[in-house]
C-alpha cells in the first residue's frame, strides 16, 4: 500500500550481466603484498589491495559476474547482496517518515497552512544541499497548490544559517511559519526572536546540536539527543533527504485529509532527482536508504521531468546515462559557484524552475560563475602552493584577499596533492582572517581547532574529525601554526604511515574493456561508503607522453598484453608527470573508463597514481 502518496513505484530495472571470467589469472596474484610493501607512489601514498580474504563465487543463471561478486565482497557485502544493492526499492529502506522527532509536528503544521493559504517562508543554506532541500520543498508546495510560498537563500556575505540579518528578512515578510534547510540547528536566539513575533518554524537539519535545542515548533534533525532509536539510523541522511521525507509527511496529511481531488495528489518520487544531487553533493554514504534515493534518483532525471537540471547538464556537458559522479563534480560545482562567489539563491530558483527559458538562463550564469570560480581557485592554488614548507605536517597558510568561497576547496587540492591536513585563510579588507580546513584519515582537525579556540589561538572556530572552519586575527597565523604542529605532528605521522590508498586488483590492459567497464558501472551508484573500483596495472612501459593545459597529462601504457591510453589530471603538478618520464617501468593505478569524443567511444585509463615497478619485475 502506497501509505506516503509517493505515487506508482519505481520499475525494477533488471541487470544484463556480462561474462568476465578470466578476470584472476594475473600472474602474480599471490605476490601482491611483497610488490607494495613499504613503498610509497609518486603522490607519497602506500597502496595496498582491498581484502579479498574468503571470497567465493558461484555462478548463476542470469546472475552476477566474479568480477561483480568480488567488488561486492570487497565492500563487505555478498553475492547475495548484490540483487538488492543494484536494484535498491525505496519502500524497502524509507521508514514512516514519523519514526523521527517532531516530524508528525512539522507536517501537520505545513499541510495546515496549505489548506489555509497560510504565508510559508522557506529558507535554505547556500550550498548543493541548502539549494536541492529548498527546491525539493518549494516544488512539493507548488504541486500541493500552495498560495503564498516565498524562499529566501542568503548569500555567503549575509553569513551562515538564519543569522539576526536573515532572521529580520523573514520577519519582514510576515509568514505564518518559516521552514529552515540545512540550517537552524544552532539559531537559538533568532528562532526565540521569529517564535516572539507569532511565527511558527520548523527546522528540518543534519547539523550536529550543542547542548540544547532551540524553542522551535519542530526539530527534525536525526542528531537530536533525544532522538529515536529508529530516528537514529537515519542520522546518514543529509538535509535533501529529510526534505523528501517531510515531503512525503505532508502529502499523506494532505491526501487523509481530502485536500486533493480524485487524481490530483502530487507525487513525491519526482522529486528523487533533487534528493540524488543533493545526497551525492553532501558526500553522503551511500548504503541503505541514501542508495535507493540516488540510484532512483538518477532513473528520474535521465526521465528530464526537472528543466533546471536538464538545461545545468546541457552547460556541463553531461551526456545521457552519466552516474553519481556528474552529479557531484560537473552538476554540483555549478550549483555551488553561486553559492560561492556570486548570487547564492541562483541553485534553489534554478531547481524549483519549471520554466525552461529562465532555466537556460540561469544555467548559463552558473556555468560563467563556475568558470569564474575556477579560475580563482587556481591563482589562490598556485599562491598557497608556493607558500607550503616541507617543515610543516599541518599545512597553515593564508593571504589578504583570497576569496573565502575558494578556501575550502583549496585547502582540499593542499590536503591531496601533500598527504596533510591543510588550512588556508583568506583575510578580508576588514582585517579578519576566515579560514577553511581539510584533514586526512586519523588526524581530528576539528577538535584541535576548537581547542586553539580556547588557548587563543582564534577568534572563533569548530568542525567535525575532517574539516573545520576558522576566524582568527591575521597576526596569530604564524602562530596558529605553530601550535598545530608542536599539537598534531605526532598524530599526523602516525596517520600518514597508516593509512593507504585501496585498491581492488591488478589487471592487463587486456582485460580493460566495455564489457569490464558496464560492469562496474551496473554496481554504481559509487561515492562516500561505496568507493568505485580501482585497479593497478604494470609493470608498465609509457610512450606517447603530451601535456595539456591546466598540467593534465596524455600518454599510453603499454604491459605484455597490449595497450590503453590514459589521462592524469594536474599530473605536471604533483609528481607523477615526473614519474611518467623518467623511463622507469611502473605500476599505474586507476579507473577503466570509456571515452566518448564527438561521437567516438574509445577506451581510456583514468590515472589516480602511479609507483616504480618492483626492482625484480
Amino acid at each position: 500500500m502506497d501509505v506516503y502518496g509517493l505515487g506508482v513505484a519505481e520499475p525494477v530495472v533488471k541487470p544484463r550481466f556480462v561474462a568476465q571470467e578470466n578476470f584472476e589469472r594475473f600472474p602474480y596474484v599471490t605476490e601482491t603484498t611483497s610488490i607494495l610493501e613499504n613503498r610509497t607512489s609518486a603522490l607519497g601514498r602506500k597502496w595496498s589491495l582491498r581484502d579479498s580474504t574468503g571470497f567465493d563465487y558461484a555462478p548463476e543463471s542470469d546472475g552476477p559476474s566474479r568480477l561483480q561478486a568480488r567488488v561486492a565482497h570487497a565492500r563487505g557485502s555478498s553475492q547475495e547482496d548484490l540483487p538488492g544493492l543494484m536494484n535498491p526499492a525505496l519502500k524497502e529502506h524509507m521508514p514512516d517518515p514519523s519514526v523521527l522527532t517532531d516530524m508528525d509536528k512539522a507536517a501537520m503544521r505545513l499541510a495546515s497552512a496549505v489548506k489555509h493559504d497560510e504565508v510559508i517562508l522557506v529558507f535554505g543554506d547556500y550550498d548543493v544541499d541548502g539549494a536541492t532541500s529548498t527546491a525539493i520543498v518549494q516544488r512539493y508546495l507548488a504541486s500541493a497548490k500552495a498560495k503564498h510560498v516565498i524562499t529566501h537563500v542568503p548569500d555567503r556575505d549575509n553569513g551562515y544559517g538564519f543569522g539576526d540579518d536573515n532572521c529580520a528578512a523573514a520577519i519582514a515578510e510576515k509568514p505564518g511559519v518559516i521552514v529552515l534547510l540545512d540550517c537552524g540547528t544552532q539559531n537559538h536566539e533568532t528562532i526565540a526572536k521569529a517564535t516572539g513575533e507569532g511565527i511558527d518554524v520548523i527546522v528540518v537539519d543534519h547539523h550536529q546540536p550543542s547542548d540544547t535545542l532551540p524553542n522551535a515548533l519542530a526539530l527534525v534533525n536525526p542528531h537530536r539527543h533525544d532522538e529515536t532509536e529508529d530516528g537514529q539510523k537515519l542520522r546518514n541522511l543529509c538535509t535533501a533527504g529529510l526534505a523528501f521525507m517531510l515531503a512525503a509527511a505532508v502529502n499523506r496529511d494532505l491526501r487523509n485529509a481530502g485536500f486533493f481531488s480524485e487524481g490530483e495528489a502530487p507525487n513525491p518520487s519526482t522529486l528523487l532527482d533533487l534528493v540524488a544531487l543533493g545526497t551525492v553533493c553532501d558526500v553522503m554514504k551511500l548504503t541503505g536508504l541514501n542508495r535507493s534515493f540516488v540510484k532512483l534518483g538518477l532513473r528520474r532525471l535521465e526521465r528530464k521531468e526537472n528543466p533546471g537540471l536538464c538545461a545545468l547538464a546541457r552547460v556541463s556537458g553531461v551526456r545521457e546515462g552519466a552516474g553519481a559522479t556528474a552529479l557531484g563534480f560537473h552538476l554540483g560545482p555549478r550549483i555551488n559557484a553561486g553559492g560561492r562567489i556570486g548570487k547564492a539563491r541562483l541553485g534553489a530558483d534554478l531547481l524549483a524552475s519549471n520554466d525552461p527559458d529562465f532555466c537556460d538562463q540561469v544555467a548559463d550564469e552558473l556555468n560563467q560563475l563556475n568558470a569564474d570560480r575556477r579560475a580563482i581557485e587556481n591563482q589562490v592554488l598556485e599562491e598557497a602552493t608556493s607558500m607550503v614548507s616541507d617543515d610543516d605536517d599541518i599545512i597553515v597558510v593564508g593571504k589578504e584577499g583570497w576569496h573565502h568561497g575558494v578556501i575550502g576547496i583549496v585547502a582540499g587540492r593542499l590536503k591531496e596533492t601533500f598527504n596533510r591536513p591543510a588550512i588556508v585563510i583568506g583575510i578580508d579588507e576588514n582585517g579578519i582572517g576566515k579560514g577553511s580546513g581539510r584533514s586526512i584519515s586519523g588526524v581530528d582537525l576539528g577538535k584541535a581547532i576548537m581547542d586553539a579556540v580556547k588557548s587563543g589561538h582564534l577568534v572563533a572556530g569548530g568542525g567535525h574529525v575532517m574539516a573545520c572552519g576558522l576566524t582568527i586575527e591575521p597576526s596569530k597565523i604564524d602562530g596558529l601554526r605553530e601550535h598545530l604542529n608542536a599539537t598534531l605532528s605526532a598524530e599526523t605521522a602516525q596517520a600518514r604511515e597508516q593509512n593507504s590508498t585501496q585498491f581492488d586488483d591488478f589487471v592487463y590492459t587486456s582485460d580493460l574493456t566495455p564489457g569490464f567497464v558496464n560492469e562496474i558501472e551496473q554496481m554504481g551508484p559509487y561515492g562516500q561508503g561505496w568507493p568505485k573500483p580501482r585497479y593497478i596495472l604494470g609493470p608498465a612501459s609509457i610512450d606517447r607522453i603530451h601535456e595539456l593545459k591546466g598540467g593534465h597529462v596524455k600518454f599510453q601504457i603499454a604491459d605484455d598484453n597490449g595497450s590503453i591510453d590514459a589521462i592524469a589530471f594536474r599530473a605536471a603538478d604533483n609528481g607523477i608527470l615526473e614519474a611518467l618520464q623518467s623511463g622507469k617501468k611502473l605500476l599505474i593505478a586507476g579507473q577503466a573508463d570509456i571515452n566518448v569524443w564527438q561521437g567516438r567511444t574509445s577506451m581510456q585509463f583514468l590515472v589516480d597514481d602511479v609507483m616504480e615497478a618492483h626492482p625484480t619485475s
